[in-house]
């Protein structure tokens, strides 16, 4: 992990991929999230049932965010607009919303048509930052 935090710029946080098993163990996660918020990393949880990561987060007073819809689960558009209609409904519910997709050719599609008329609909995108320091502050 210091060796990848050296070799980059510019990041504001960190997030797991594939870490199931691994987000759920507080003495492995706990090292992992101490150093981030030594840093001044927030962590995005990818929605893990069973994480740590939140209380961890919250014990060490990080930005923390975590995903509410895998939008690309299943990689088709007809799956994939409905997540994002979803997420949509839940950040007009609650205020915000996170969602999470892969680089599939098919989800960068369909979230890049999306995206364009969300302002018509009253929806802003903002920075996972902005979603991170807001849960950090409330």
């Amino acid at each position: 992990m210091y060796w990848h935090l050296s070799r980059f710029q510019g990041y504001a946080g960190i997030a797991n991929f594939m870490g199931a098993r691994f987000v759920v163990a507080d003495a492995v996660m706990q090292p992992i999230l101490r150093e981030a918020a030594k840093r001044g990393l927030g962590y995005l949880d990818d929605g893990t049932p069973r994480s740590v990561a939140a209380s961890l987060a919250g014990g060490q007073g990080m930005p923390f965010a975590k995903a509410d819809i895998a939008i690309d689960a299943v990689p088709t558009a007809v799956e994939i607009d409905r997540a994002l209609a979803k997420l949509e409904n839940l950040a007009k519910e609650r205020g915000t919303a996170v969602g999470m997709a892969s680089a599939l050719p098919i989800s960068i599609e369909r979230i890049g048509l999306w995206t364009k008329a969300l302002e018509t609909r009253g929806i802003m995108l903002v920075p996972l930052t902005t979603v991170m320091l807001k849960s950090k502050s409330g």
